[in-house]
């Protein structure tokens, strides 16, 4: 008998004791000590600005400067200020060099024409309210809380903090993107079973914190951010509308276009869990920390929803009932459980285990391997590679 495989189920608590890493990008210098208690303000550190040196190319000839340099050496300069200008054509054609980052001028070469521009040190806020639980000087901070906790299957975008909003009616429910307006400015958008390109240019233009769906349009995510990571704020003024509230945001807030999106489902028209929808509902207008798993988080990690219920005062080990993250177990892929396909061409898409392969299946590559059939949503079947399939935990 073909023995059940034992999988990582995407986890869902209502009050549970959570331990937070937040890393500083490369390294840096962390602010706060073990012990101390933490807003989502907090800075709990500076990343360090060595591994930040900006290049700039100015015009030279003969290894000497034509361009004009306005800026010298040890000058602090803004992301957009004009450090050098080169005339060309009889004064007809101008060439502006403008700075890429904030941050100090820390040499330039007359023969080469290079600008060394290095970044000013930036703040790593906790955006999660809690207790230091531990410090790595020059890489991370540990922030335990207690509150409600929700993984999903998919995220992309910026790690970020705000209200639960609830805009969808159901879990299945899809929503029009109009109804994404700027009510929903620095908050959490539940939007229900889909999240479509629309979707994520209004919560751009609404200046939501981030959405929340059952499923999602891959390809239609990963092209809004490869367009929002090059997104400046002049852009987004010009995209969006010169409004005197959208400059202000700029001027108090510092505010810079950016958007955290989580798919708790996976690809594709998904209703949000029930347990995950009445969760959310419950907690709406609570503040909630998206964690979105960048190049530096953990291998593996997923997007994970945190919002918080009450501040830890004193170290975990207070009792023994007290529930843990760490402890959650893993559940059994059997005939009749509800899977989520994690590799190949049918990644995101769920399905009921219709049974159990006694015998292998053999790859493309000649490799034989433990196998599951799976029914899927869409009606569909397919022997699958049980590596390529996890449990998902129903409510």
């Amino acid at each position: 008998m073909t023995p059940p495989l034992v999988g990582r189920a995407l986890r869902v608590a209502q009050n549970i004791t959570i331990r937070k890493t937040r890393r500083f990008p490369l390294s840096g210098e962390a602010l706060v000590r073990v012990g101390d208690q933490v807003t989502p303000d907090t800075v709990l550190g500076l990343e360090s600005s060595e591994e930040k040196l900006h290049l700039m190319k100015l015009d030279v000839s003969d290894q000497r400067l034509i361009s004009v340099v306005m800026r010298q050496q040890g000058d602090t300069v803004k992301m957009g200020e004009t450090i050098a200008l080169n005339t060309y054509a009889m004064g007809l054609g101008l060439t502006e060099y403008c700075s890429p980052v904030d941050g100090v001028i820390c040499g330039i070469d007359t023969r080469t024409g290079l600008v060394q521009i290095r970044e000013h040190p930036a703040p790593l806020k906790a955006l999660l309210p809690g207790r230091v639980a531990s410090v790595s000087s020059n890489e991370s901070v540990v922030i335990e809380t207690q509150g409600a906790y929700i993984e999903g299957a998919y995220g992309d975008g910026q790690t970020c903090g705000g209200r639960i909003a609830i805009v969808a009616k159901s879990p299945g429910s899809r929503i029009n993107p109009a109804e994404i307006t700027s009510a929903l400015e620095g908050k959490i958008a539940v939007i229900g079973a889909e999240c479509r390109h629309e979707h994520l240019m209004a919560g751009l233009r609404s200046r939501a914190a981030g959405i929340i769906a059952g499923g999602g349009d891959l390809d239609a995510i990963q092209s809004f951010f490869e367009f929002a990571a090059n997104l400046t704020k002049e852009e987004y003024d010009a995209r969006f509308g010169s409004s005197r509230d959208v400059r202000t945001v700029w001027e108090q807030d510092d505010y810079t276009p950016g958007l955290g999106v989580m798919l708790t489902e996976g690809f594709g028209q998904l209703p949000v869990r029930t347990v995950v929808f009445e969760l959310l509902a419950s907690l709406e207008g609570l503040y909630a920390f998206l964690d979105i798993p960048g190049k530096y988080s953990e291998y593996g990690e997923p997007p994970q929803l945190i919002i918080p219920r009450a501040v830890i005062a004193a170290p975990a080990s207070s009792g023994p009932d007290a529930p843990r993250l760490e402890q959650d177990a893993g559940l059994r892929i059997e005939a009749g459980s509800r899977v989520r396909f994690v590799g190949g061409s049918r990644l995101g898409q769920t399905g009921i285990v219709h049974s159990a392969i006694a015998s292998r299946l053999t790859l493309v590559t000649g490799q034989s391997v433990p196998a599951v059939e799976i029914l899927f949503d869409d009606g569909s079947t397919a022997t699958v590679p049980r590596s390529n399939v996890e449990a998902i935990q129903q409510s």
